[in-house]
């Protein structure tokens, strides 16, 4: 077993659990991030607010 655990296949698993925790940190953060910018984006108001009053 020590042959077949190779400092590649090591490197290799790495790579790999690192890739998927850094996609699920970023969709994490589009979430929580997307969320509430989604409600309070300063481009929908800014396009609303100029409408409504005029």
């Amino acid at each position: 077993m020590a042959q077949w655990s190779s400092p590649s296949t090591s490197v290799w698993l790495g790579s790999l659990f690192v890739l998927a925790l850094a996609l699920s940190l970023t969709k994490l953060a589009l979430v929580v991030w997307g969320s509430p910018g989604a409600g309070t984006a300063p481009s929908r108001p800014q396009d609303q607010v100029p409408r409504s009053p005029a």
